[in-house]
C-alpha cells in the first residue's frame, strides 16, 4: 500500500513538470511596429517655432519620443500615436527631421528649413532729438517694414507721415498738431515705443506791434520796464532836439499812453543816460545835457504816484564827475552802473568803474573795477542774479565782441565766449535762461559797417551763441530799446535802415509744446 502511494505522488509531480514546460514554450514577444512620419508643418521656421508632425506609431507620451532636427534634439511638448508637437531647437540647421520610439526611427522625406532669427521690432534712436512741426525725423531700429504704409508711427497719440522706409530706418514728418512725447512704431500688429521723448517746439518769430506815438521815434534815450509796462523817454530826435516826453507801452493791450514829462527845460536835452529799476521805481542816472554837459544827477520815477507818475531828484548824485553812455542793471534790490565815459571836450574818455546804488539810504558804493578794457555804450541783460555785458565800444569808435559776466554777490568778473562780430549800438535782452544780442554797427577808418544779425546765448547750457532769424525788412538797426517781458522780447525805436523809426517788434523765442 505504501509503495502505491509513493508511486502516485511521483507520477503527479512528473505530470505537473511537463505541463509547466509546455506553457513556457508557448509564450512569444510581439514585434514593435515601425514609426512613420507622413508630413510636418510648417516647412520652415526660426528656432523656437512650433512644428506639428503627423505620422504613425508615435509614442503616446512626450517623453516616449525623441525628435531631432538634422541631428539636434528638440523638445516634444505633446504626443499622440499619430501627432507630435515640438519646437525647433536653438542651434538647429536645415535638414531632415527624425522621430525615434524605442528601437524604431523614422526620417522625414523632405528637409525642414531653419531660418535665421529675425531681430525684434525695436526703436534704437532718432535724430534730431527735437524739432518743429513739419520737420523731418529719422528713426533707427530693427525689423521695420520696408513698405512705408505698413509702419504706423505716432508722436504720442498723433499719427505721423512715413516718407521712406527701410528695415532699419524710417524717415517721418512731425505732424502738425504734435506735442512733445515719445515716438511709437506699429508694424504687423506689434508696437514699440522710444525710450526718449521727442521735443516739439514752436518756431521763433518776429511780429510788428503798435508803433511809438511820435512818428520818428528817438535814439540815446532811456527805457525800463515796471509791471509789464515798457517806458521810453528822453533821447534825441532827427533834428537833434530832446523829446522830454515819457510814454508807456502796455505789453498786454498793445497800446501806448502818455506819462509825466521829464522835468527839464524845453530848450535843453538829456541823452545817453543810464537807467535801472528797483522795487517798481526807475532810476535815471547821469547822461549828457545840452546846456550843462555830463550830468551826475539821479532821478527817481514812480509810475504809481499820481496820474502819469512822478519824478524826484535824489539827494545823492552819482559820485565824481558826470557819467554818460554807461551800462545799468539791477540785481537783488540794488542798482549798478558799469563803465561809461565823460566828456573831455575832444571826445569821451571811457572808464572801467563799477558803482552800486542802494535806494534804502540813497547811497553809492564803489565796487571792484571791471578787469578788462574801459568801455562805453555796452549792453546788458540779467539771468539768475548775474549780469551779462557786451562791452560795446572799448577804444575810439570801434566796436567790441567781448562778453563778460559780473556776479554782484562775489563782486567778481569772468570773461565768456565773445559774440560774433565786433559791434556797438547793439540791443540786448533776456528771456528765461537765454540772452539775446543783435544788430548794431562798427566803425573802421571812420567808415560805418552795420550788422543784420541776431544771436541767442544759452546761460545754462553750453554757453555758446546761436544765430536766429531777424525781423523782416530791417537791415540796419542802431540803438533801439530792448526788453524781455513775460517770455517775449520787445525791440523798437532807434535808427532802422538809416532812418529814425517808431516801430516796435515782438520776438517770441521757440517754445516747447
Amino acid at each position: 500500500m505504501k509503495k502505491k502511494i509513493l508511486f502516485g505522488l511521483s507520477l503527479l509531480a512528473l505530470i505537473f513538470y511537463v505541463s509547466c514546460g509546455k506553457d513556457d514554450d508557448s509564450t512569444t514577444t510581439p514585434e514593435q511596429e515601425e514609426v512613420e512620419i507622413t508630413s510636418f508643418s510648417p516647412g520652415s521656421g526660426e528656432p523656437g517655432t512650433e512644428v506639428t508632425l503627423i505620422g504613425k506609431n508615435f509614442g503616446k507620451t512626450a517623453s516616449g519620443n525623441t525628435v531631432k532636427f538634422n541631428g539636434t534634439t528638440a523638445t516634444v511638448t505633446s504626443a499622440t500615436a499619430t501627432q507630435l508637437k515640438t519646437t525647433v531647437p536653438n542651434g538647429a540647421t536645415t535638414g531632415k527631421i527624425t522621430v525615434t520610439v524605442g528601437s524604431s526611427t523614422a526620417t522625414s522625406s523632405s528637409d525642414f528649413t531653419v531660418l535665421e532669427p529675425q531681430p525684434a521690432l525695436q526703436i534704437t534712436g532718432f535724430q534730431p532729438m527735437e524739432g518743429e512741426r513739419g520737420s523731418s525725423v529719422i528713426l533707427t531700429g530693427t525689423n521695420f517694414s520696408t513698405t512705408a504704409g505698413e509702419n504706423v508711427v505716432k508722436f504720442g497719440t498723433v499719427e505721423a507721415e512715413v516718407v521712406t522706409a527701410k528695415a532699419d530706418e524710417l524717415t517721418v514728418t512731425v505732424p502738425d498738431n504734435a506735442v512733445s512725447a515719445k515716438i511709437s512704431v506699429t508694424t504687423d500688429g506689434t508696437t514699440v515705443t522710444s525710450t526718449e521723448e521727442f521735443e516739439v517746439f514752436s518756431p521763433a518769430k518776429w511780429t510788428q506791434v503798435e508803433s511809438y506815438p511820435n512818428e520818428e521815434g528817438r535814439v540815446f534815450g532811456v527805457s525800463f520796464v515796471i509791471d509789464g509796462i515798457i517806458y521810453s523817454g528822453l533821447g534825441s530826435t532827427s533834428d537833434h532836439l530832446t523829446d522830454h516826453e515819457l510814454w508807456g507801452y502796455d505789453t498786454t493791450s498793445d497800446s501806448w499812453s502818455k506819462k509825466t514829462n521829464f522835468p527839464m527845460a524845453m530848450d535843453d536835452k538829456l541823452t545817453t543816460s543810464t537807467s535801472f529799476v528797483i522795487n517798481k521805481k526807475a532810476y535815471i542816472v547821469g547822461g549828457n545835457s545840452l546846456q550843462n554837459g555830463d550830468s551826475s544827477e539821479v532821478w527817481e520815477y514812480d509810475p504809481n504816484n499820481g496820474d502819469g507818475g512822478s519824478w524826484t531828484l535824489m539827494d545823492a548824485p552819482f559820485p565824481g564827475a558826470g557819467k554818460q553812455k554807461a551800462t545799468g542793471f539791477s540785481i537783488n534790490g540794488l542798482g549798478y552802473i558799469v563803465g561809461g565815459g565823460f566828456d573831455t571836450g575832444e571826445g569821451t574818455e571811457s572808464v572801467a568803474e563799477v558803482w552800486e546804488y542802494d535806494p534804502t539810504d540813497d547811497s553809492w558804493t564803489s565796487k571792484q573795477d571791471f578787469i578788462g578794457s574801459p568801455f562805453e555804450l555796452g549792453t546788458s541783460f540779467v539771468i539768475n542774479n548775474k549780469a551779462y555785458i557786451h562791452l560795446g565800444m572799448t577804444g575810439g569808435s570801434e566796436g567790441s565782441s567781448e562778453f563778460w559776466q559780473y556776479e554782484p554777490a562775489e563782486d567778481s568778473w569772468g570773461q565768456l565766449a565773445s559774440i560774433p562780430n565786433e559791434r556797438l549800438y547793439a540791443f540786448a535782452f533776456s528771456v528765461g535762461s537765454k540772452g539775446y544780442i543783435g544788430y548794431g554797427s562798427t566803425y573802421v577808418n571812420n567808415q560805418a559797417s552795420y550788422y543784420e544779425d541776431f544771436w541767442e546765448y544759452d546761460a545754462e547750457g553750453n554757453g555758446g551763441w546761436n544765430e536766429l532769424m531777424t525781423p523782416q525788412g530791417i537791415s540796419e538797426w542802431v540803438s533801439p530799446i530792448a526788453h524781455g517781458v513775460d517770455g517775449k522780447g520787445f525791440v523798437g525805436l532807434g535808427l532802422a535802415n538809416a532812418q529814425f523809426t517808431s516801430e516796435l517788434w515782438i520776438f517770441e523765442p521757440r517754445k516747447k509744446l
